[in-house]
């Protein structure tokens, strides 16, 4: 561990410290909270682990609500995202992540909120849901959690991960026994499998890809995401057949504003392929001139568990 880290470490872990002695203060709210989140950065797959897990509990008629920072959005406060039918305006207001988990779950409550105990409590009194899921809230401590589940993709390096910016963690890794499930993408190795078992309990599960519609393959394909992970959305184009005459990596979170707009429609492409979280960004009047593709993403646990994640929360 080079000396960055062991600042990074030293400091992540007094923060952590002031939490646990009760220096800083827990507050809790009388619905349960169900955590999802990873110990690194962006392109984790959190997001489809928050859906994954929402969907999960309605399928059982555990009534949830999704409560999430709402990141990069331009609202202050506690909002309750609502749909207006133009999706480029409500995500930058509600953030993109909360916009499209409330467009993939309509009938489930979002709301985003800095502070997510006032989140919560908002949830709380408008809804009085059972359950309430917090979108990538494993670091935020000021709020309790009644269960932590985290996931990792198959090329976490387990103990040897290192911090931003010379690798992706962000939080130590002593924190994973906090854990009470790891979700852990098929195709990791070995040492870092039995590392993150001995830490908790492990849910094997593998990505699935699809496209929302058919694509022509005869025109020319222009892809572009702004996601952390550019390069496993180009791996999963050829996991998909599609072959783009163009691939555009923009940042993590980005606005697509006329600059941005002009410069997909000057490469000439005919076909279009991005992200659901890019997707809901793009303005109503390109999606209307273009033919846009969506790559839809999910998560598939190579084990039951819905009777894991019930009987651990002692839901029924």
């Amino acid at each position: 561990m080079n000396f960055y880290s062991r600042l990074a470490e030293a400091y992540i872990c007094r923060r952590h410290r002031a939490f646990d002695s009760g220096k800083k203060e827990i507050k809790r709210v009388d619905t349960p909270i169900l955590s999802t989140g990873s110990l690194t950065l962006g392109g984790a797959g959190k997001s489809p682990l928050t859906h994954f897990i929402t969907d999960l509990l309605d399928s059982q008629r555990v009534s949830p609500a999704i409560l999430s920072r709402g990141y990069g959005r331009q609202s202050r406060g506690v909002h309750e995202v609502h749909l207006s039918g133009n999706l480029s305006k409500d995500a930058k207001q509600f953030g993109d992540e909360p916009v499209m988990l409330k467009s993939l779950l309509p009938h489930i409550p979002v709301v985003v909120s800095q502070d997510r105990y006032d989140g919560a409590r908002f949830l709380e009194q408008r809804y009085q849901p059972r359950v309430i899921v917090l979108d990538d809230g494993f670091q935020h401590r000021r709020l309790h959690h009644d269960l932590d589940i985290l996931i990792f993709k198959k090329n976490f390096k387990g103990m040897k991960a290192s911090y931003f910016p010379f690798g992706d963690l962000r939080d130590s890794l002593s924190r994973l026994k906090k854990a009470d499930f790891i979700f852990l993408e098929d195709g990791a190795s070995q040492k870092v499998t039995e590392f993150l078992s001995s830490q908790a309990a492990v849910i094997p599960y593998t990505l699935t890809y699809s496209l929302d519609k058919p694509i022509r393959q005869t025109g020319s394909i222009c892809a572009f995401c702004g996601i952390a992970g550019p390069d496993r959305f180009q791996e999963t184009l050829q996991m998909l057949n599609i072959h783009p005459r163009i691939f555009i990596p923009f940042r993590d979170h980005v606005n697509y504003n006329p600059a941005k707009l002009q410069r997909l429609i000057r490469t000439g492409c005919e076909t279009f392929v991005t992200t659901q979280k890019d997707a809901v960004k793009l303005p109503e009047s390109f999606l209307k001139t273009h033919d846009v593709h969506l790559v839809i993403m999910d998560i598939v646990p190579d084990i039951p568990v819905d009777k894991l994640i019930m009987n651990q929360f002692k839901l029924k």
